[in-house]
């Protein structure tokens, strides 16, 4: 079998060995087809990929074709994809097309689904996704989950606080955000007030921010700065700078807005990746962060679990290795892998 995939560049044309794209910037490219590709080579699986400014589709061969991560520019672009997809399809080409962006209500969104209705197959970061696929499309998207980056870490939670008599919880307590869109960090502002008035002479909080060199963040970032009761510092990130700030964190905190359209499909990579790295996480009541209720604390109230979590500490820990059983059976590099092979293992066969 060989597989195609479709990815819009980001720093330049992709590599045409979609397992380098585990390096990738974007997330979604190392989680979506960098790790992914990299898993179907161990298994013998030909593969590249093409971007359609820099290759003509006569020069591309494959039995499975996977439109990852479309990035919905203008109409035009997309159109761009569709006609590729019906270039590939006339050649006997299957058509899959992985959606992990709820782009179902911008101005692109009749091309996409036009992209999704003439595709073999459908496929979907997350349940919420899938539903939202079908609402828009009545199409079935099979569900395969990001997979964690990192390898498992010892679950640890020992926050340097303790509970004094009189003034409450007293010591330090080393936070961390990290993410990438300006959208996702407009999350975590909202919290920093709260944050603030959280902290206080007796219970000193630091938050770590790490995230894309955006000038945006780290100018509201200075602004928030100058109070003894949150300090926070940023860190531009990479895999090795994101791996030492786990390490160095007590806890990591994941806001966001299940109301939010653009965000209610989103996939639980963050939380997930937190976990594996044995730390605890208290993230905001997105639809794919439930499935860790017993692994995490999630909810509304980011300082309720906060407090939570510095109260009962022994329990917090348990629920990070809770949690890390969750990521053994459907998180791992190894388990996606092996979904995604079956996908288009039966996409190719599908009418022969």
């Amino acid at each position: 079998m060989q597989v195609l995939w479709v990815a819009d560049p980001t720093d330049g044309p992709p590599d045409v060995d979609p397992a380098r794209l585990v390096s990738s910037r974007l997330a979604s490219q190392r989680l979506r087809i960098g790790i992914p590709a990299r898993e179907l080579a161990r298994a013998g699986i030909r593969q590249r990929v093409s971007s359609l400014s820099e290759q003509a589709p006569d020069d591309l061969d494959a039995d499975v074709a996977v439109f990852s991560k479309i990035l919905p520019r203008s109409a035009a672009h997309v159109e761009r994809h569709i006609e590729f997809a019906q270039t590939l399809s006339a050649r006997g080409v299957k058509v899959a097309v992985d959606v992990c962006d709820n782009h179902f209500g911008e101005a692109a969104f009749p091309y996409l689904q036009r992209l999704i209705a003439i595709s073999d197959g459908v496929i979907a970061n997350s349940s919420a996704m899938a539903d939202i696929v079908a609402a828009h499309t009545e199409r079935d998207a099979v569900i395969i989950p990001d997979p964690v980056e990192m390898a498992r870490q010892v679950p640890r939670f020992e926050p340097q606080v303790r509970r004094g008599l009189l003034r409450g919880l007293q010591g330090r307590v080393k936070l961390l955000w990290f993410g990438g869109a300006p959208q996702n960090y407009a999350y975590l502002r909202n919290w920093l007030p709260r944050l603030a008035a959280m902290g206080g002479k007796s219970l000193q909080l630091e938050l770590h921010v790490v995230a894309a060199p955006l000038a945006e963040i780290e100018a509201d970032l200075t602004r928030h700065q100058g109070t003894d009761n949150l300090f926070m510092r940023f860190t531009a990130w990479s895999p090795a700078v994101l791996a030492a700030a786990l390490a160095d964190c007590d806890l990591v905190i994941i806001p966001g807005d299940p109301a939010d359209p653009l965000k209610t499909g989103v996939s639980a990579n963050r939380l997930a990746e937190s976990i594996q790295a044995g730390r605890f996480a208290v993230a905001s009541g997105m639809p794919s962060y439930w499935e860790f209720r017993e692994g995490a604390w999630i909810g509304d109230d980011l300082l309720a679990g906060l407090q939570w979590a510095l109260a009962n500490q022994r329990e917090a820990q348990k629920r990070i290795a809770y949690g890390q059983t969750l990521i053994d059976k459907h998180y791992l590099p190894s388990v996606v892998g092996a979904a995604w092979m079956a996908v288009l293992t039966g996409l190719k066969q599908k009418g022969t």
